[in-house]
């Protein structure tokens, strides 16, 4: 049994629907966990009506800043995912993209013996991507509820360290040797091969057309 963990906030809210639409058709169960961040910029809109339909459950959380907002939102989502028996969990932010979701599930064969999957978040440094992940519910919550969630350091760097201080077994699935563009799924190494991942960054415009015409 997979639950999916989105993690989102305004900026990814455009795209969302697609989002959640498609992940859908390869977990059991989908978790949206919304940060909103009033008076940043503007009061957050809640979720839509087709969101509330494509969720199974929906999370609000409200912390001030990117990172200790996607923190909260992780953390929370992981919580909900474990208590409710889900043995592996996928996390995503609101703006990724699997072209191919049914494919999901082969993730379990792929992680083997591993407590998670990810790919780097970078080329050049090691830190385990924050952006997506699958892995044990249980390994996964255990690091990732001891991350601060009021540091100012890159939530990559600070789930690095929490994973580590945990010993958790992390497999590397690395995109291909340049990151050159995370909307062109062919250069997206396994995630793309397999899965037909995406990742547009925000409130991009013509998704539906991106993945339409790969």
């Amino acid at each position: 049994m997979i639950a999916a963990v989105v993690a989102t906030y305004v900026r990814q809210l455009k795209n969302l629907p697609l989002c959640l639409e498609l992940v859908s058709k390869g977990v059991d169960r989908v978790i949206v966990c919304y940060n909103v961040q009033d008076g940043i910029n503007r009061p957050d809109p809640r979720l839509s009506p087709e969101v509330e339909e494509l969720a199974d459950e929906i999370i609000y959380t409200k912390e001030r800043g990117q990172y200790p907002g996607e923190g909260q939102c992780v953390k929370a989502g992981l919580e909900a995912a474990l208590s409710q028996g889900y043995e592996h969990t996928l996390k995503i932010n609101g703006d990724v993209f699997f072209g191919i979701p049914e494919k999901i599930p082969t993730l379990i064969d792929r992680l083997g013996d591993n407590d998670f999957i990810s790919p780097q978040w970078h080329n050049h440094y090691r830190y385990g991507s924050t952006m997506m992940f699958f892995g044990k519910t249980d390994r996964l919550y255990k690091a990732y509820s001891t991350i601060p969630l009021d540091g100012k350091d890159q939530l990559e760097r600070r789930w690095q360290r929490a994973f580590l201080a945990a010993n958790l077994k992390w497999k590397q699935e690395p995109y291909a040797e340049e990151m050159v563009d995370l909307r062109d799924p062919a250069k997206n190494g396994m995630w793309g091969e397999q899965l037909g991942f995406m990742h547009i960054h925000g409130d991009f415009d013509g998704t539906q057309d991106l993945l339409l015409h790969k």
